[in-house]
Formats: structure tokens, sequence, C-alpha cells
């Protein structure tokens, strides 16, 4: 068992049966299970393809997950940083809080799954800039380059779980699950 983000960092794009597959697994562990934050590492891969959620480990490369919506301001970046190192939430008093709605940490969650999606058939990582800063902002911003050779059904996917707003992404890991399985059931078919 390795966590998905060292599978992501070995840099080799996965056929996308087997990252979607991945995908679907990360989105029935979060059925079970919703963590406070969602990066690779919160997932383990065995070779068989089953899928786990793994005990917290802090890393800068989760600010590469996060939502646009859920930002920091420039002023806010050293908040993130003490939640990343505390895996604890410190926003209590602050101007910004930290309560969300079911709709909107699903729409997070699914943001989520979509950058771990696109790593997995790019061979890797999304946003990353050279600060953690930088990559905040490459993620705010939510410019996704095309992938190319990717099956039309599969970047329709994809472009919709990384959509820059809300609203315009899956309601949920579990809606975003039911288009993923439709996906690989065309696809067996075909």
């Amino acid at each position: 068992m390795r966590d998905l983000g060292a599978l992501i960092a070995q840099g080799r794009r996965l056929d996308a049966a087997r990252a979607v597959s991945i995908v679907l697994g990360c989105c029935d562990t979060l059925a079970r299970d919703q963590p406070m934050a969602i990066d690779p590492t919160r997932f383990g891969v065995s070779d068989a393809g089953e899928v786990t959620l793994l005990p917290w480990a802090p890393t800068a490369r989760a600010l590469g997950y996060i939502a646009p919506e859920l930002r920091p301001t420039r002023g806010e970046d050293h908040i993130v940083r003490r939640e990343l190192a505390s895996g604890e939430s410190e926003h209590a008093g602050h101007a910004a809080p930290t309560v969300r709605t079911e709709a909107e940490v699903a729409a997070a969650a699914v943001f989520a799954l979509g950058v771990m999606l696109w790593e997995l058939l790019a061979g890797r990582l999304l946003f990353v800039g050279e600060t953690d800063y930088q990559t905040m902002t490459l993620s705010l911003a939510a410019v996704v380059p095309v992938l190319e050779d990717l099956p039309v059904e599969l970047d329709a996917i994809v472009r919709k779980a990384l959509a820059k707003h809300p609203g315009d992404r899956y309601a949920s890991p579990a809606v975003l699950a039911d288009a993923l399985a439709e996906f690989l059931a065309d696809r067996a078919l075909n």
C-alpha cells in the first residue's frame, strides 16, 4: 500500500481506466469518512487498486488541492501554513470563517478529486509553484491545461470537476463517482 501522492510523484501517466478507478475509490472512501483535508497523501492505494483513507500528515503540497473559493487572501496565507502544520483550523475569531456548508465542502472535495484525476492522467502535478503562495495563486486561477489524447467524455468530467466556480462542478464526490462509473461502463461496452 502506498499513498496516492507517491504514485503521482512518480511522474507516470496512468491509463484512463486505472486513473478513473483510483479516483472512484477515493470517492467511495469519502462517502464513508469525510476527512478535514483532502489531498493525495490521504489515500492509500494497493497494487490491486483498493483505496483506503490514511492518517493525515501535513504537507505544503496540500495547497495545490484547495478549491479556489477556499483560498486565503495574501494576508491569511500564514494561517494556512499553521493549519497544515497542526492539522487544525485556526480561523476561529478571524474574519474568514472555517464553518462551511455541506455544499461548499462537497464542491471543495470535488475540486481536490479533479486535481488528483488530472494529475494521474497527466503524470505530473497540476498546480505547483516555486513557493506556497505561487501554488495557491495557480490553483486560484484554476487554469487547467488540455490533456492530449484524452477521451472527450473523460475530458468533460475532468473539466467539470475542476471548474473554477463551485456551482459549475459536480454537486458532490458521489455525483462525480456516478459520472466516472458511467464513463467506465460506456468504455467497457465499446
